[in-house]
């Protein structure tokens, strides 16, 4: 029972947590800099980009280190068994000899044609060169999330524009409907104008569905679910007037200073030449520091702790009188030397230089030096390639603005006259001097006017939006 409780409680828990999260997002309406914001957060290609730059972080750190003394530590115990030599009293024995070795080895590289100083450099470089790579990745995200957030808000007003027109239409097949029940119409009004309000159902349907689709390509942007609550703030967009854009060259030039992928590019050819200044170093001596300490034990290494007489004994007889001749007998007392004393005395050191001279290695030195020249190369053209395909866009994005602008002006003023020309026409209508075929045509005019004006607003806007972006300035709305 007690089982029971906890879990619904931890059930309860969850439901609470998860209205709490989907309340996040239906309390309030996302701007712009939210959704943009949030995307760079939650894009798993921004996250994967970022664990570039930390395994790239941590290759420079290796590389950083490598540049101190290594030092190395070792123990071994061994047995011998039979008859065998002590290492440490270098006396044969036939006693099983239990041997303990312990020693600490450090090694340092004090000259080898730079070659370590220069790999800090080229991986700092590379290192660089993926954080740009990060920014990349976000520009490109932050372009699409406005880009969905303009359709989005594009696909609004279309339903709200839809929507008005319907209302409109509903109340003239009303008053049609009675005109032609009083018998001032003929029946054939009623149907064009139904058919006119039918159709006009469709593109409201048409529209509430692209809305739709939009709002789900934001979603799924931003990592959201497609059942959860979610709405966009409706801003009031004011055009700019863009009769001065900035020059081509102004673009450019201020682009290059900005872009993560010139800047990334720019990194990796220093990289390379970095690379290509290690390969020329393999042909460079190499001088190296050693250095090393050590000690060692062993159970059959002894010690005389005292001495006992046991008395004469006959060692041999004189020639000449025949007199034995006797010598003391001594009894030796021992122990096996003591652990820390063996340390002690069998303490070694030892340091070193040594120098190693390149000589021949069946040019791989000159096949690393000729592959790290072409890599250099590579390096430089995809540089300049880079910078060729930004100096495209950015004449492509001034193109873009200009024309976007002449065409939402063109709109604009064809809305207006059609606006003027349909009020005229319902003003005919509405005295009997114009049919209802002829109002509708009117009408549906007006309608695709407004709709290529609305289009024309946004795709201006956007154009607007991505020539901030190159001239460095924030998505905003």
């Amino acid at each position: 029972m007690r089982l029971t409780k906890f879990k619904m409680k931890k059930h309860i828990l969850f439901l609470l947590a998860t209205s709490c999260t989907l309340n996040t997002f239906s309390q309030k309406s996302w701007t712009l800099e939210e959704c943009i914001s949030r995307a760079k957060e939650e894009n798993l290609d921004i996250k994967q980009a970022k664990l570039s730059v930390l395994s790239s972080e941590q290759q420079l750190l290796q590389t950083k280190l490598s540049l101190f003394p290594s030092l190395n530590g070792s123990g071994s115990q061994g047995y011998n068994y039979g008859r065998t030599v002590d290492p440490y009293s270098n006396e044969f024995t036939n006693l099983n000899v239990k041997t303990n070795n312990f020693s600490l080895y450090s090694s340092v590289t004090l000259f080898s044609g730079f070659q370590n100083l220069n790999k800090v450099k080229r991986d700092n470089y590379e290192y660089m060169a993926k954080k740009y790579d990060v920014e990349k990745v976000i520009n490109d995200i932050s372009i699409t999330v406005a880009t969905d957030f303009l359709q989005l808000r594009f696909n609004k007003e279309l339903v709200i524009m839809a929507e008005k027109q319907l209302e409109i239409s509903f109340q003239q097949e009303e008053r049609i409907g009675k005109l032609v029940s009083a018998g001032q119409l003929a029946k054939g009004s009623l149907l064009e104008t139904q058919s006119q309000v039918a159709s006009e159902q469709l593109q409201l349907v048409k529209a509430k569905s692209q809305k739709e689709i939009a709002l789900l390509n934001i979603k799924q942007l931003l990592e959201i679910r497609a059942n959860t609550d979610f709405d966009i703030v409706v801003p009031s967009i004011s055009l700019p007037n863009q009769s001065t854009v900035p020059s081509t060259d102004e673009i450019y030039n201020t682009a290059l200073n900005v872009f993560p992928n010139v800047k990334s590019a720019e990194y990796r050819l220093k990289s390379r030449d970095k690379n290509l200044t290690i390969s020329k170093g393999g042909r460079f001596p190499r001088i190296t520091l050693n250095g090393s300490m050590g000690s060692g034990y062993s159970d059959a290494r002894t010690r005389i702790t005292g001495v006992d007489s046991l008395g004469m004994t006959t060692s041999g007889y004189q020639l000449a009188s025949g007199e034995r001749v006797l010598m003391p007998v001594y009894n030796y007392n021992s122990e096996i030397t003591p652990f820390n004393q063996q340390l002690k005395d069998n303490f070694s050191q030892s340091l070193s230089f040594s120098l190693s001279i390149p000589l021949f290695n069946g040019w791989m030195t000159n096949s690393s030096i000729a592959n790290a020249k072409i890599g250099v190369l590579s390096a430089k053209n995809d540089l300049q390639k880079t910078k060729n395909q930004l100096r495209k866009q950015v004449e492509q994005v001034r193109a873009d603005v200009i024309a976007a602008e002449k065409q939402y002006e063109f709109a604009k003023k064809s809305a207006e006259a059609l606006q003027e020309s349909f009020s005229y026409n319902e003003q005919k209508f509405n005295e009997g001097i114009l049919n209802v075929y002829d109002y509708n045509n009117a009408k549906n005019k007006l309608i695709k006017a407004e709709s290529d004006l609305i289009q024309a607003k946004y795709d201006y806007l956007f154009k607007i939006k991505i020539l901030d972006f190159f001239l460095g300035k924030p998505l905003t709305l």
